[in-house]
């Protein structure tokens, strides 16, 4: 059980490191680049999304949640260009009410 704890820790922050790579090349020229071809810069944002949000599932750290509500808002602008905070607030009603069953 220790070895296969050990492997899931060690995989576990390789992905972490792979986003923070990927976050490091946005916040530099290759921002610029990476934004020209939409379905490049959507991909990376939603690997990053992939795996953050598998992180907060394990996680109770609050600087990983407060890194994965940041991708999720980048993913949110970047996929709808008029998305609005009334849209939002709508959708958020929505999930409750289906998981409340009304």
């Amino acid at each position: 059980m220790e070895i296969l704890s050990r492997l899931q820790r060690k995989n576990k922050k390789e992905k972490l490191q792979f986003v923070e790579i990927l976050l490091e090349s946005l916040l530099s020229d290759d921002f610029k680049r990476i934004s020209q071809n939409r379905e490049l810069l959507i991909e990376t944002v939603d690997e990053m999304y992939a795996i953050l949000k598998d992180a907060v599932k394990r996680s109770k750290d609050e600087r990983i949640i407060g890194a994965f509500e940041s991708i999720v808002i980048l993913r949110a602008m970047i996929e709808e260009d008029d998305i609005s905070p009334p849209e939002l607030l709508k959708r958020a009603k929505e999930g409750v009410e289906v998981v409340m069953g009304k």
